[in-house]
């Protein structure tokens, strides 16, 4: 079964690899799809897909707007995989605006309610965004402990795999152990797929560069930056989805090819500030100003450096605007979790209610069952179908019980379940049958009793 994470990264992945005009017709058929949606669950796989549209475009608002509704939809369901995923979301609304922090408490949620879902996959998913997190948090130990903790989990995923191996290669380069980033790497490389995938391809171009830069192999790095530059053209990555520009432009910049440099700092800015990503545009316009100041071009360094300063306060006054925001959104969603919950535990006493109920109605067929047998004059059939259809009730309702035990932990897997489920039949088989023999036995020899005793009162009336 496709899991809405998987949805995630297939929508993700459609939008890598469409041009940057395709965005709104994607967000308008989505729309028009969801106001003719009844279903809940394709109606939040719709609104999972209209989110990743959103992030992609950096609409932070939108995407929040998209948010909510799932949260509504999962709310509704109760289901534990759909409030997982809505919290995965609200990570990376957070992550979109810098605030690390509360996107590191979203996913600590989506991995409370992921871990009763028993998807190793989807945990390990959680797991690598938690190490993300704390890489952007500049907490390189936590994010190298976490994403390995990913890397445990993610098994056959390969696609999952080339992002952990990723990620960490990164994690290594930032801890200056540039030997280890390198294997992974390398790693990640062997899976990305210039074809499939080509984001990921292009992001192995990218960490290559960076950590033949790290081990001064700088013609390797040249390459490689080059190479990546010119793949992400071709494919027209225009949300600069990996943010090359800047490493790529200070590379360039301390190779004193200011021209080269230049050139690839200002692309940067352009796409940076059509999607008003301040944080990069600063950074950026710094780059920019130390360029034209090396080439003794004041009156554009002194533009630039007015440029950096108002672009540095534009972000102070944006994270504001965004902390003010997020407080906010806090409360509502501390309303929402408590009516989540409610809704679980509403849904936890309604099972252990039907498991109750269903165990007094089998009880009451056995003894109906035993009843029968012993006292009442009734044909074999009868003793027969009725001890067969108990024993399927039985066995099923054991099956009822052990289902979630056995999903957890055996991680799923179908053989090992099969064979758990046949030891129980082998079992349960054997006992029924023994039980039917006596029972018949027993209402053989009542049924003789009874039908003795009819005929000896017939006789005495008829004398």
């Amino acid at each position: 079964m496709i899991t809405f994470f998987k949805y995630f990264a297939l929508s993700f992945f459609i939008w890598i690899c469409s041009p940057l005009d395709s965005f709104a017709l994607s967000v308008d058929s989505l729309k028009n799809l969801i106001q003719h949606e009844s279903n809940a669950f394709k109606l939040y796989n719709l609104y999972n897909l209209l989110s990743d549209e959103y992030s992609n475009s950096s609409q932070i608002d939108s995407h929040r707007m998209c948010v909510r509704n799932m949260f509504n939809i999962a709310k509704r369901t109760g289901k534990d995989s759909l409030i997982s995923n809505a919290y995965l979301n609200l990570s990376l609304n957070f992550n979109m605006s810098g605030d690390y922090a509360s996107s590191l408490a979203q996913l600590n949620l989506a991995l409370e309610y992921e871990k009763r879902c028993n998807s190793s996959v989807n945990l390990a998913l959680l797991y690598k965004e938690v190490g993300i997190c704390y890489k952007y948090m500049l907490s390189y130990i936590l994010a190298k402990e976490f994403i390995l903790k990913a890397l445990t989990l993610s098994k056959s995923d390969e696609s999952l795999n080339e992002r952990i191996y990723a990620h960490l290669a990164e994690t290594y380069l930032a801890l200056q152990q540039t030997d280890s980033a390198f294997y992974y790497i390398q790693l990640a490389n062997e899976y990305a797929n210039e074809n499939t995938d080509p984001y990921g391809f292009a992001r192995s171009l990218f960490i290559f560069a960076k950590v033949y830069d790290a081990k001064g192999e700088l013609a390797l790095a040249s390459t490689f930056y080059s190479t990546c530059h010119q793949f992400c053209l071709k494919h027209n990555f225009s949300m600069s989805l990996l943010n090359y520009e800047l490493p790529y432009a200070q590379f360039l910049f301390h190779q004193k090819d200011l021209n080269h440099a230049l050139s690839i700092a200002q692309f940067g800015y352009q796409k940076a500030y059509a999607r008003k990503d301040f944080g990069y545009i600063k950074d950026l316009t710094k780059t920019i100003k130390d360029i034209f100041l090396a080439q003794s071009n004041l009156d554009s360094a002194f533009k630039y450096g007015i440029l950096y300063q108002a672009n540095a306060d534009s972000l102070i006054e944006i994270k504001k605007i965004f902390q003010d925001q997020n407080s906010n959104f806090q409360s509502y969603l501390l309303n929402q979790k408590k009516e989540i919950d409610n809704q679980i535990k509403i849904s936890e006493r309604n099972r252990i209610t039907q498991y109750v109920f269903t165990f007094v109605v089998i009880l009451s067929l056995l003894i109906l069952l035993f009843i029968l047998s012993y006292s009442a004059y009734i044909n074999e059939r009868h003793i027969t179908y009725l001890g067969i259809f108990l024993m399927i009730m039985i066995f099923e309702f054991i099956n009822l019980l052990l289902f979630p035990i056995l999903n957890k932990t055996t991680e799923q897997s179908p053989i090992i379940m099969l064979s758990i489920m046949i030891s129980i039949g082998a079992i349960i088989i054997p006992i029924h049958h023994k039980i039917e023999h006596w029972m018949i036995h027993l209402l053989r020899t009542k049924n003789k009793e009874q039908h003795l005793k009819r005929v000896k009162k017939t006789l005495e009336e008829l004398n």
